[in-house]
C-alpha cells in the first residue's frame, strides 16, 4: 500500500506494523492557505469549492485560512482521525456559518448556504 504523511511518528508506526515500507522522504515547503490563495486566487472571484486533504494536517491548514477574504460556498475535508478534533472542527465551522451537510467514508462536506 502507498501512504503519504507529514508526520514521522505515523510513518514509523506504519513501518513497524509492516503495513508499508519507507520508499522516499522529501522536504516540503509549506505555506499558510491564506498566502497561497492570496497569491493565486484572482481578485474578485468567488471561491465556490475548497477541498482540503493534507494527510492528517487538515485542521492546521484550515486554521491558516482567511475565512473572510476567501469564503468558499462548499468545503470538503478529509475526516479527522480523532473524533474530538472533528467535533471541535464542526463547532468552529458552525461559528463561521458553515454547516455539515454530508459525510462520505473519508470526507466531510460543509456548506455556507442553507439551500443546497
Amino acid at each position: 500500500s502507498c501512504y503519504n504523511t507529514f508526520d514521522k511518528k505515523i510513518a514509523f508506526q506504519l513501518i513497524e506494523k509492516k503495513i508499508t515500507k519507507l520508499l522516499n522522504t522529501k522536504i516540503v515547503k509549506i505555506k499558510p492557505l491564506r498566502n497561497i490563495l492570496s497569491e493565486f486566487m484572482p481578485i474578485g472571484k468567488q471561491l465556490n469549492l475548497l477541498s482540503i486533504d493534507a494527510e492528517g494536517y487538515d485542521y492546521k491548514v484550515l486554521q491558516s485560512h482567511d475565512w473572510y477574504a476567501f469564503a468558499p460556498e462548499i468545503l470538503i475535508i478529509e475526516k479527522l482521525h480523532k473524533s474530538n478534533n472533528f467535533k471541535k472542527l464542526i463547532q468552529e465551522l458552525k461559528e463561521l456559518n458553515y454547516f455539515l451537510v454530508g459525510l462520505t467514508p473519508f470526507s466531510a462536506i460543509f456548506s455556507s448556504k442553507f439551500n443546497l
